[in-house]
């Protein structure tokens, strides 16, 4: 991840996210974390979901997605859920679903 300074113009590197998944999707919530979900690691599809801190920078792992998404997008709705959409999974199929995240319930629907 990298970090953006809008007043300087520049790029920094940001807290390492661990474990790697480059497809991963990421999206602002309305409660000021960043929540990542998915991704493909080259070989794997994933389910994984993280949020980051952004003034610790620390990442927690957040509730699993209940389908593999790689390629998927994130949205950040009003109330707080997150919404995974689309992508591919495991068998390489494209996926028309789409999961809610509700943070109070740490779960995806």
């Amino acid at each position: 991840m990298e970090i953006y300074d809008p007043v300087a113009n520049t790029w920094s590197a940001g807290p390492v996210m661990s474990p790697r998944a480059p497809t991963r999707a990421a999206r602002l919530g309305t409660d000021g974390r960043i929540y990542l979900a998915g991704g493909y690691t080259g070989s794997n599809y994933q389910a994984t979901a993280v949020a980051l801190v952004p003034a610790t920078g620390i990442y927690a792992p957040i509730g699993s997605l209940n389908v593999s998404h790689g390629y998927t997008q994130l949205a950040a709705l009003g109330d707080g859920r997150i919404l995974a959409i689309a992508g591919s999974n495991t068998s390489s199929m494209y996926l028309t679903r789409v999961e809610a995240y509700t943070p109070a319930s740490d779960a995806w629907r």
